[in-house]
């Protein structure tokens, strides 16, 4: 049942209302009832800090804005999804970068990863992360030992747990003389506040997952604190768009009396009731009232500020800060534009970055740790990512029929570019069998991957020897760096050249390669150099 505002007036106050349209008192007037939710709006917070927002914030404030924010939660989400739910392949390769087929490695490997739902475990884990600052998994091992000692050996993974950085409490080495001082050392968990329930884990015994280092006690950042301020006034400003809807929209009830000096005033009890009377009066409900008394209906304009210019600024900012396209973050219903298919490329875009540079290094860690225990055989696993974009039938008719049309083009005339032989093995990857060329293509892809895989096995070794060299005193940190740089640049050439020769292969008239291509490989060269110093700050911050 919807209530109406609704106001009890004196007569002067009545006058009053109809000379200038003002209600005396009005957010202060005991003798307002109703509206949209109740009264007047209140901040969730009291003042402090910043004007009206929070001096800190907790983690249940956390946890409130992304249970009751779409907006955050798909800022939360819609990344972990996107890199989780993209499958990737454990694959072994040799000391010369040749894959072993059939291997019992790869085959445990595989079956680790399904039987205990890694992406879903690392997902989850990776939303805590955005949400808390970090996420826990909790490996339990059959090794005959309790969660709180070291782990060394074991003859089998039993359980993956995960847990919000809100349950746990790194425990750090507090002994100077201790190669560890300082460094988390083990975790307390308290299983959804539950003390009953609290353990200890040693860190051995777990992988901490998370974005953003938070240096002062070596977890991680939530996404949402830095834009917390921007959420509650995004949340205030659709808040206040519909009380302010309401407010005009509706109509406001004015019960009143003439209170004239030569005027019987109204007793005690007649304004009660009066005031009971429209306090439960709504649109199915009448009200009898005195012949002398007057009741007016003012209804709303109905007319409010466009909220969209403050809205639409505060969502963009939130979108940079969070590293999700401002449309796809919006959803579907909002976003469905002509640029929804660019947006939807930055994102693949993203996501392909955080798998190589974010998401490997901690499945790296996790089917190494297995290796170091005994849980998996020795070997060289290598992650590999599924493709995030693919095309659909119609596409591939179009890219097709472009082909046909090129190749068409290239045969006819007095001077023809290319024979008919040329044409279909140069554009349409067709030999004189037709069809036969689409083996050859697939063997010439295979060596590619293999060769990007050896190219890239190097590109890695020579930056962890940069490290070390660093680290033993050989480099200086700025002659570290800039030789880096020149490596990752060296790197990200040769893949750009490759990408080209790929596409002029296939038959592609092009010079340089496509702008997508090159925004990915910049990317990729600032994720690279990004990381390497990332590194380096680690390596000195565990150097005894």
């Amino acid at each position: 049942m919807i209530h109406m505002p609704k106001a009890l007036l004196t007569q002067s106050q009545y006058e009053q209302f109809v000379t200038n349209g003002e209600l005396p008192n009005l957010t202060n007037n005991s003798n307002i009832s109703g509206g949209a939710s109740g009264g007047i709006h209140k901040s969730r917070h009291p003042p402090s800090g910043n004007g009206m927002f929070p001096s800190t914030i907790t983690n249940e404030d956390l946890w409130q804005l992304y249970d009751r924010c779409d907006i955050a939660t798909t800022a939360v989400d819609i990344i972990p999804q996107f890199v989780w739910g993209n499958k990737w392949q454990t694959k072994i390769y040799d000391t010369n970068g040749e894959e072993q087929k059939d291997t019992e490695l790869e085959k445990q490997a595989h079956n680790i990863t399904k039987q205990f739902n890694l992406s879903g475990i690392f997902q989850e884990a990776h939303e805590y992360a955005r949400i808390i600052g970090y996420g826990l998994i909790v490996l339990g091992l059959a090794d005959n030992k309790q969660l709180s000692e070291p782990a060394s050996t074991a003859s089998e993974l039993s359980y993956l747990t995960v847990y919000s950085g809100d349950e746990v409490e790194p425990n750090y080495e507090k002994n100077p003389s201790d190669e560890k001082y300082g460094q988390i050392i083990s975790f307390t968990i308290t299983p959804d506040g539950d003390v009953n329930a609290k353990f200890t884990a040693d860190a051995t015994r777990c992988i901490m997952v998370y974005e953003k280092k938070n240096r002062k006690n070596k977890t991680g950042r939530s996404i949402l604190k830095p834009v917390y301020n921007l959420f509650h006034i995004l949340i205030n400003t659709d808040w206040s768009a519909g009380e302010a809807y309401f407010q005009n929209a509706s109509p406001l009830y004015m019960l009143s009396w003439d209170d004239s000096d030569n005027k019987t005033p109204i007793t005690p009890t007649e304004e009660g009731k009066a005031k009971a009377d429209l306090e439960d009066l709504n649109a199915k409900k009448r009200i009898l009232k005195p012949k002398s008394w007057d009741l007016q209906v003012v209804s709303g304009s109905g007319r409010i500020a466009d909220p969209q210019m403050i809205w639409n600024s505060l969502i963009e900012r939130i979108a940079g800060a969070v590293g999700v396209p401002k449309q796809l973050m919006l959803g579907t219903s909002a976003g469905a534009l002509a640029s929804g298919e660019t947006n939807l490329m930055q994102l693949y875009n993203i996501v392909a970055n955080i798998e190589n540079s974010w998401a490997t290094p901690y499945l790296n860690e996790f089917y190494g740790r297995l290796q170091t225990w005994g849980i998996l055989p020795e070997g060289n696993i290598s992650v590999e990512w599924g493709t995030l974009w693919e095309m659909d039938e119609k596409e591939k008719a179009q890219i097709q029929k472009l082909k046909v049309e090129t190749a068409k083009a290239a045969t006819e005339g007095d001077k023809p570019l290319m024979t008919i032989e040329e044409a279909r093995e140069q554009i349409l990857n067709l030999t004189a069998a037709l069809g036969g060329g689409s083996k050859q293509a697939f063997q010439a892809n295979s060596n590619q991957q293999r060769q990007i895989h050896v190219d890239h096995a190097e590109f890695s070794a020579k930056l962890v020897q940069l490290k070390d060299d660093y680290l033993a005193g050989t480099l200086t940190k700025p002659e570290t760096i800039a030789q880096a740089k020149q490596l990752i640049e060296e790197y990200t050439e040769k893949r750009r050249q490759d990408s080209l020769a790929h596409l002029q292969s296939k038959g592609v008239l092009i010079t340089n390669v496509p702008k997508e291509i090159q925004q990915q490989l910049t990317q990729q060269k600032k994720a690279y150099l990004k990381q390497f110093q990332t590194i380096l700050e680690d390596a000195e911050a565990n150097k005894v």
